[in-house]
């Protein structure tokens, strides 16, 4: 039997009001800020293989 690791890291989309926060809490900021429904976004990601 093989056991395969997989990468993974999560992408969520922040409010560009709540970067700081995000921040503070390990995620990093990724790809240009955005708008969607009117509403800007950065997206941002974590490694969760830390």
């Amino acid at each position: 039997m093989s056991i395969r690791k997989v990468e993974r890291e999560d992408l969520i989309r922040v409010n560009s009001m709540c970067i700081d926060t995000f921040m503070g809490c390990g995620f990093k900021c990724t790809g240009e800020i955005g708008e969607s429904a009117g509403l800007k976004y950065q997206p941002m990601e974590m490694d969760l293989h830390k």
